[in-house]
């Protein structure tokens, strides 16, 4: 059974639907006019009771592709009443008065690239505005900028309609035709990367056509248009999901308006995107339009899930795109609000805030659909459910929720962003932590949220054994983390006075526990760097530093704690380079012995390769407050501590 565990509220003016995505850690959430993106604080040290979460936002931006006076001076013409009255309700020609475009426009789409198109593991974010502007942007610094303004990007390759926004148009029809084709309405990102570290983006102009465009993020982000696909119909399209095939090939799934669902197989050629063929995989216009989609490939054959308003269609689709089986299933008497995919386990949620798995069996030509609901404690009989996301372990779920109950004039309607979690006792979640088998806290977030809240609230450790947690870390630096994290829980549960804390951790000093955690980072790099030099045999200048300051570290906690260096490092190893570097402190230029000079002033080091860090460039952890060297930027490095990808200052 899952029950509330936090809840984070967003104060929106206006009754309309919301839309969530959980992406990388970072959950987005649409509200009136912003985009709220929502990442854990990465705070172990919260006394917080519920989850501790970070918030930024994107303002819509008012901009469109198509010039302002391009729209005005045909209206300045003179209108019928018909086309008065589309230019009004069609958002695509809101441009022609600016009050009613800072008015009416909001974002109506957003994607996620896959993660690491920009450096540090991170992903790009593409907005588009109800005006057909395509905007990308990224976090730095914990916040979130605007990288490219794409719409703009995409002009310079248009040039044939870029002309004829210079001449007046004479007709509707003409007018029409020229911004349908400049104005997107949705994006689609590759889900995979190029060996370069480049991702193809699909973009769909409000005329149909499909243009491919090539990104690459490096200091600026750089782009290649890479051609277009006009399919069968002038529909616009509201959905697009990019299906990899093979390395060059893919099918690119697109929905439109007037409920029909098209596959186009694509190839890419020396990066130009050829259509091969196109299929109709739900050929009738029944005006439901298909707002959610996701697949799953079952012994090559393709199986997907869409939504046509209260119905869930399942298809299973062979190589050559031969409708193989279908299922219809009427999930309830209310509309679908989200259908999603999380480790190969699909989801259905719907409006009145009931959601469900999807269990699936194939046999031969046959597809047998259930639905298991989901027991929720807690009830939500006036909410509607608009969106619903999953962290990355599956065991935090995200429920975006609008209360229609009737307010007083004084209260604002909020958007509900409800966290729910697993009933369960804190112990599951330390051992969920300490047998993760990826060894790496990168991606455990979630269950340390968890685990903390509850902590907090019950003033009381999980039950496990500590000492044999120590004891297995002498081996192990990654339970030596988890020991850590456990610590730092154990120092919160002493600030807030808690009694029948002692005897309970062996060791209670955070720093003995991080001096270890550099030890063992400081090994770790002397023998990479061994390997290294016994194939190359010899090392840049750059590793004999790294190697240098690590055996320097070593020396300082062998003496600091009385170990003997040989017992963990070979003299041999320890021999191949012997440069001596000397360090000068910042603050009043004497040589620093070890780690401080003789006035014990502090200076910035590296966690990872124990240098000095004498620029004001460096990368820091979000969590810990650990530094590293700029110059590993390009390697995405970790936190030595807590195993969060580093940031640039």
């Amino acid at each position: 059974m899952l029950h509330e565990i936090s809840r984070k509220r967003i104060t929106v003016n206006k009754y309309e639907e919301t839309s969530l995505s959980w992406h990388n850690s970072v959950l987005a959430v649409r509200g009136y006019k912003t985009l709220h993106l929502i990442d854990f604080s990465y705070n172990l040290h919260s006394l917080d009771k519920e989850i501790d979460l970070r918030e930024s936002t994107i303002s819509a931006s008012y901009d469109s592709p198509v010039p302002n006076n391009y729209l005005s001076n045909y209206a300045a013409q003179g209108v019928n009443n018909l086309e008065l009255v589309e230019m009004i309700t069609n958002p695509a020609f809101w441009p022609h008065n600016k009050l009613l475009t800072q008015e009416m426009t909001n974002i109506i789409s957003f994607k996620w690239s896959p993660v690491n198109l920009i450096k540090n593991h991170e992903s790009v974010l593409a907005t588009v505005n109800s005006v057909g502007n395509v905007e990308l942007f990224g976090r730095k610094k914990q916040l979130w900028y605007s990288i490219m303004e794409f719409s703009k990007e995409m002009m310079k390759h248009l040039n044939s309609k870029f002309e004829l926004l210079d001449q007046c148009p004479q007709k509707f029809k003409e007018m029409e035709d020229v911004v349908y084709s400049i104005e997107t309405s949705t994006v689609c990102w590759s889900p995979e990367l190029n060996h370069d570290n480049s991702c193809y983006l699909a973009t769909a102009q409000k005329s149909g056509e499909i243009l491919y465009w090539l990104l690459k993020c490096n200091d600026t982000v750089q782009t290649e248009f890479c051609g277009s696909v006009k399919n069968s119909n002038n529909v616009e399209i509201p959905l697009m999901v990019w299906i990899p095939i093979d390395k060059n090939k893919f099918v690119l799934i697109i929905t439109n308006e007037s409920g029909q669902m098209l596959a186009n197989e694509c190839q890419i050629i020396e990066n130009k995107v050829k259509l091969m063929k196109e299929y109709s995989l739900w050929q009738h216009t029944d005006k439901m339009i298909v707002t959610y989609l996701e697949y799953i490939f079952i012994n090559d054959m393709l199986l997907i899930f869409f939504n046509k308003h209260r119905h869930l269609i399942v298809q299973l689709y062979d190589k050559s795109f031969k409708l193989v089986c279908q299922c219809v299933k009427n999930v309830n008497d209310y509309k679908i609000s989200s259908i999603k995919k999380s480790k190969d386990i699909f989801y259905v949620s719907t409006v009145n805030t009931k959601i469900y798995k999807i269990n699936y069996s194939i046999m031969e030509d046959s597809l047998d659909v259930t639905l298991t609901s989901f027991d929720i404690k807690d009830t939500y009989t006036t909410s509607e459910l608009f969106g619903l996301g999953f962290s990355y372990n599956n065991n935090l779920f995200a429920l975006a929720m609008i209360d229609r109950k009737l307010l007083y004039r004084k209260q604002s309607l909020k958007i509900e962003v409800i966290f729910l979690c697993p009933e369960s006792e804190p112990e599951v979640e330390a051992m969920a932590i300490i047998n993760n088998p990826l060894k790496k806290l990168t991606h455990m977030w979630d269950y340390l949220e968890i685990l903390r809240c509850k902590i907090i609230k019950s003033k009381m450790l999980p039950q496990i054994d500590y000492y044999q947690l120590l004891a297995d870390s002498a081996s192990d630096v990654y339970k030596l983390k988890v020991y850590l994290v456990f610590l730092i829980f154990y120092k919160n549960l002493e600030t807030l006075m808690t009694s029948r804390l002692k005897g309970k951790l062996p060791e209670t000093s955070v720093d003995i526990i991080k001096d270890r955690i550099l030890f063992n980072q400081a090994i770790s790099v002397i023998r990479d760097i061994y390997d290294k030099y016994t194939k190359n045999s010899h090392l840049t200048d750059f590793e004999s530093e790294c190697f240098d300051c690590s055996k320097r570290y070593i020396n300082y906690y062998c003496e600091l704690y009385s170990e003997k260096r040989s017992d963990y490092v070979s003299d041999e190893i320890c021999s191949i380079s012997n440069l001596n570097l000397e360090y000068t402190c910042q603050a009043c230029d004497e040589k620093i012995l070890e780690f401080t000079c003789k006035d014990g002033h502090l200076n910035m080091f590296c966690h990872l390769t124990f240098s000095l860090i004498d620029r004001d460039q460096y990368i820091v952890c979000k969590c810990c407050g650990s530094t590293a060297r700029i110059d590993l930027y390009k390697q995405n490095p970790t936190c030595v501590f807590c195993d969060l990808y580093l940031n640039s200052v």
